[in-house]
């Protein structure tokens, strides 16, 4: 969807410590009267990112939430009977990956990452694209968020909430017992998140130091799809296969990776 967008990632840790320093260095000089919110816009802008939105993005904005409905995508195919699942921050609203594994026959483990779907709201080349492409990643100030898309998407239309239909750019992988990936295959379809979960209850019930995460009992079968999703993620993290999962990376994030 967005073009022109690849971001250095030297640049992208440069304008993150630049924020992060400006802001300490404007809270030190002042004794009175902090403004942190002002700080924090002025510090976006010193970064080279955009913070406001122009009203070009604002009358997009409302005609997208005014024309709601999920659009008919072309040969997306209907996986919302699946048992998807998301995993992050248990403070996140933005939604963006929803994961499902199937075991297959012989010990292959079919395993499918949908990505949640902007393009099909967003078109290419409008006003929201062209500020996303510009900043390239949310900004989290400490103070406020600065998203790269608009609420009113990022957490709503197309965040993958759950209960909720979706579209999502589906990667569908097959891999062996080993972990080795045998196929993949790339497409759009319509899913629906059946649990929306939170790296550390479950990833101490995977580590074996607490009992089945209440979000996980709720849904018939969760449990069992929960530990096939991290059997797969456990095998594929040495192989340089490219793919870690969610499981695997809350994992890493908490001991420190």
């Amino acid at each position: 969807m967005f073009q022109n967008r690849n971001l250095p990632q030297a640049a992208f840790v440069e304008s993150f410590s630049y924020t992060s320093s400006s802001l300490m260095s404007k809270q030190t000089s002042q004794s009175h009267s902090i403004d942190l919110f002002a700080i924090a816009h002025d510090s976006m802008i010193e970064a080279g990112f955009s913070p406001d939105s122009s009203s070009d993005v604002g009358k997009e904005v409302q005609s997208i939430v005014a024309n709601s409905a999920i659009p008919a995508a072309q040969s997306a195919k209907d996986l919302r009977k699946l048992l998807w699942s998301s995993i992050d921050n248990s403070s996140s609203r933005d939604l963006d990956q929803v994961e499902y594994a199937e075991a297959l026959a012989g010990g292959d483990t079919r395993l499918l990452i949908g990505i949640a779907d902007v393009d099909a709201l967003v078109p290419q080349g409008s006003a929201i694209d062209q500020q996303a492409a510009a900043n390239c990643t949310s900004v989290y100030t400490g103070v406020k968020t600065y998203p790269m898309l608009p609420l009113e998407l990022s957490t709503d239309l197309t965040s993958l909430n759950a209960g909720e239909d979706r579209l999502a750019v589906v990667t569908e992988m097959v891999l062996a017992s080993d972990g080795t990936m045998k196929s993949v295959d790339i497409y759009r379809a319509l899913v629906k998140n059946q649990a929306k979960l939170s790296y550390e209850p479950v990833g101490n019930w995977l580590d074996g130091r607490t009992p089945v995460p209440e979000t996980v009992k709720a849904v018939e079968g969760l449990e069992a799809q929960i530990s096939l999703q991290s059997e797969s993620a456990e095998a594929t993290w040495g192989i340089g296969t490219g793919h870690h999962s969610s499981f695997t990376r809350g994992r890493r994030t908490r001991q420190g990776a």
